[in-house]
């Protein structure tokens, strides 16, 4: 397999293939690794494995049944890193939700036998520019095209969206993210930090990067005045243990007022 992929992961695609192959044969023809892993960024025991597989039929019942089952044993034997995917037909890559039939998809330890799951701009971008084969045609050689401004409308609307709702909700919440637990506030720092951080270089770059590359990104673009935070985010990601704030209030205080100079920050930058 490709020298990118941790050997942990290696392991569970090769269980997970053999698996397939032998309960299911002649089904899956092409699996493709995209996000952390694809982006060089895997986290031990944090970064899913985000997989599409590539199957030449829909599939029924039967098949889905032994999907499950493949998927329980494997996470039974392995509880990290978690697989995260879903099935597709090669006439399904780089389509807009609206454009394919519901498919089945695994997450959170849960095939769903109907549904979507992460068909957008930023996974078709990182596939064909960033992802790794494991069975199939080069990423590369795929019969799709990403078109850049809609990477960039897209990213610049969920910055608007979900990441500006979310904002407002802790900052309406404060008190209540006051009382969380010191892991609960950090993976919460973690997750939004380096989230909109992502956002941001994708809006200024064109391109897609890690929550760690994005981050590190961060530290030379970005005010000093917002280097703590960002290493926070930074160390509790990578699980160094190194903290630079004395107390969950004055981490907080700085970490919404990062969160809302982002979003200001992107919005001022894409109007110019």
């Amino acid at each position: 397999m490709d020298l990118k992929i941790p050997s942990v992961v290696c392991t569970v695609l090769h269980e997970y293939m053999t698996a397939i192959n032998g309960q299911i044969p002649q089904c899956v023809e092409g699996l493709y690794i995209h996000g952390s892993i694809a982006l060089n960024a895997f986290v031990d025991n944090s970064s899913d494995i985000d997989f599409i597989s590539v199957v030449n039929r829909r599939l029924n019942e039967t098949d889905i049944q032994l999907l499950s089952n493949i998927h329980r044993e494997i996470s039974d034997k392995y509880p990290h890193p978690d697989m995260d995917g879903a099935y597709l037909q090669w006439g399904d890559l780089g389509k807009p939700e609206s454009d394919v039939e519901h498919y089945p998809f695994y997450n959170s330890k849960t095939l769903h036998p109907k549904g979507l799951f992460n068909q957008n701009p930023v996974t078709w971008w990182t596939l064909k520019h960033h992802g790794i084969v494991v069975v199939g045609p080069d990423p590369k050689e795929l019969k799709f095209d990403v078109d850049k401004d809609l990477l960039i409308d897209y990213v610049f609307n969920n910055m608007n969206t979900y990441w500006s709702q979310r904002l407002v909700q802790m900052e309406n919440n404060r008190n209540m993210l006051s009382q969380f637990s010191n892991s609960d506030v950090e993976w919460e720092i973690e997750w939004s930090v380096l989230g909109m951080l992502r956002q941001y270089y994708t809006l200024r770059e064109s391109d897609i990067i890690s929550k760690v590359d994005a981050g590190e990104y961060a530290l030379i673009q970005m005010p000093e005045q917002w280097h703590r935070a960002t290493r926070e985010a930074l160390s509790i990601r990578k699980a160094l243990g190194e903290r630079y704030y004395a107390s969950n209030e004055e981490r907080i205080t700085d970490f919404l007022a990062f969160l809302r100079y982002i979003l200001e920050h992107c919005n001022q930058m894409m109007r110019k």
